[in-house]
């Protein structure tokens, strides 16, 4: 028997599954995200999915299995939290306008350290990529939590430097690590990450760490003149760090640009007390050692946090303890005026009831992923600025003062979302119907169609209504050439009707012809 041709949908995902080998590739059929070959036997044992076959020109059938594209985050979170990588290759144009296959690509490339997507993150806990590069000098390693926007850059020198690694590694506990340079030698540290923080470690091209191509990044992410403009420590390890962490989310993003602050702070390891991953065990600081979680921690009994903003920065403060004198008691004395002020305190409270994840929901927005009920939550979080900028405006201590001073009241946001969302918007885009009325013209026009077809057509044929009327037909005798003035003979002539329509009508001459004006006799 001949083997049979290899179908052009089949032949499509073999092109874009060799670009994406060591990925899991969700691959866009209608309403389905199919996975084929060693992705199916993956998927299908993690997710507890009926593995079945389809025919795709092989001696044997592509092992299959799928998840239905509405509900997909939730499989693609347990794959992630497992370590997985996940490739979406969706349609990018309209089937029914594609000549022949249809478009597909992949938009975006979901990994343990890249995750936006609120339902796949604890709200009061980090999100950390990490990437470290190695070299003769020292490691300089990146922080950064794609879902919030942080950055935080440091450098490991001296000896010793992969304990060094290792302490910033078990403060930031992040869930994905890039490795590059020398650092992808270091033994011990490789094992810490795999084994101890259960991450994923990653050893990409050499080209990511590019000192070159690092600096450009930075230069064009963070809109500076030239690294010198940033305070990295002036290392070229600090510089390869971060512009390698920019690089790999532009490229599992799928973005140009990405959520970033405007200013990355250089922070010295020697500016937070050294706290090594056992001590951080044996004084149960964010962690019981009976339970493994957060209840009956050190934290657990401090956290009256009302957001997840709030839930993140206390957790950063008990992992990251200060060292300066100064600082502690700048952050002692806010503390204390709330704490001797229960009307401003129980004010400020109140308010923050109503505070979304602000963080997050930004980062969602910037990457075209927010809904519109996360840009309703978003208003709502704006009406209650104001509030709390009131209640702080009288505040004495340096630190509250600053707050309520950087405090942006967002007005011309707010407005223009209630302007264009309605109230209670559905919470999938698909299902439309988020649009105000009076918002679009364009929009407003496209859902009366949609609404009112029937008005919609009756309104078009309202001005040719006159065409139903009966209308006088006289037929004439054929014209004869000698009728016709010399010079005046047409070009075609052959036997005519007359049609005699009294009334104003625009007519057809011939096929050639139009008339347009006030007429009585139309020849055709």
């Amino acid at each position: 028997m001949a083997k049979a041709k290899i179908s052009p949908m089949m032949n499509q995902y073999f092109q874009i599954k060799k670009d994406y080998a060591d990925v899991i590739l969700f691959f866009r059929l209608g309403d389905f995200y199919e996975m084929f070959f060693d992705d199916a036997k993956i998927a299908s044992k993690e997710l507890d999915l009926v593995l079945t076959g389809r025919d795709c020109g092989q001696a044997e059938r592509a092992p299959m299995c799928g998840v239905p594209f509405h509900s997909a985050d939730s499989y693609i979170a347990k794959l992630v939290s497992r370590g997985y990588k996940v490739a979406i290759c969706e349609q990018v144009e309209d089937p029914a306008l594609a000549k022949g296959i249809v478009k597909r690509e992949v938009i975006r490339i979901i990994t343990p350290g890249t995750v936006i997507e609120g339902n796949m993150l604890e709200d009061g806990v980090n999100n950390y990529l990490c990437s470290v590069f190695g070299s003769e000098n020292g490691a300089g390693l990146c922080f950064a939590d794609v879902s919030t926007g942080e950055f935080h850059v440091t450098l490991a020198t001296g000896e010793d430097v992969e304990s060094k690694v290792i302490n910033q590694l078990s403060t930031y506990s992040p869930k994905e690590v890039i490795f590059g340079g020398t650092a992808a030698d270091y033994e011990r540290v490789v094992q810490f990450v795999t084994a101890r923080l259960e991450a994923s470690a990653e050893y990409p091209e050499a080209a990511l760490f590019d000192f070159d191509a690092c600096s450009q990044e930075i230069i064009e992410t963070l809109k500076k003149d030239e690294i010198a403009a940033l305070d990295l420590g002036h290392s070229r390890e600090t510089v390869c760090a971060l512009g390698a962490v920019i690089a790999y989310l532009k490229n599992t993003q799928k973005k140009d640009e990405i959520e970033t602050p405007s200013e990355v702070e250089f922070y010295d390891s020697e500016r937070f007390m050294h706290l090594d991953i056992s001590a951080r065990r044996n004084l149960e600081l964010t962690r019981s050692m009976m339970t493994g979680d957060k209840k009956h921690s050190l934290l657990w009994v401090i956290d009256k946090t009302k957001t997840a903003m709030g839930k993140r920065m206390i957790r950063a403060w008990v992992e990251r303890p200060l060292l300066s004198v100064s600082q502690i008691l700048r952050r002692q004395n806010a503390v204390g005026e709330l704490f001797d002020c229960p009307m401003l305190r129980d004010t400020v409270r109140q308010a923050l009831v109503g505070v979304n994840d602000i963080e997050r929901l930004m980062t969602r927005i910037v990457y075209g992923t927010a809904n519109a009920k996360e840009l309703r939550a978003l208003e709502s979080t704006i009406s209650v600025l104001p509030e709390i900028k009131t209640a702080l405006a009288d505040c004495n201590t340096a630190m509250l003062r600053e707050i309520e001073s950087d405090i942006d009241l967002l007005t011309d946001v707010a407005e223009e979302i209630r302007r264009a969302i309605v109230e209670e918007p559905p919470f999938s885009i698909r299902e439309g119907g988020f649009i105000k009325a009076g918002y679009n013209e364009e929009i407003d026009s496209l859902k009366a169609i949609m609404t009112d077809g029937t008005g919609v057509i009756a309104s078009i044929e309202a001005p040719f209504a006159f065409l139903e009327e009966p209308v006088k037909v006289f037929r004439l005798d054929t014209v004869k050439a000698t009728q016709v003035p010399f010079g005046l003979i047409p070009k075609v002539f052959y036997s005519i009707d007359m049609i005699m329509l009294f009334r104003k009508l625009p007519g057809m001459i011939d096929a050639m012809m139009m008339e347009s004006v006030d007429i009585q006799g139309i020849v055709s």
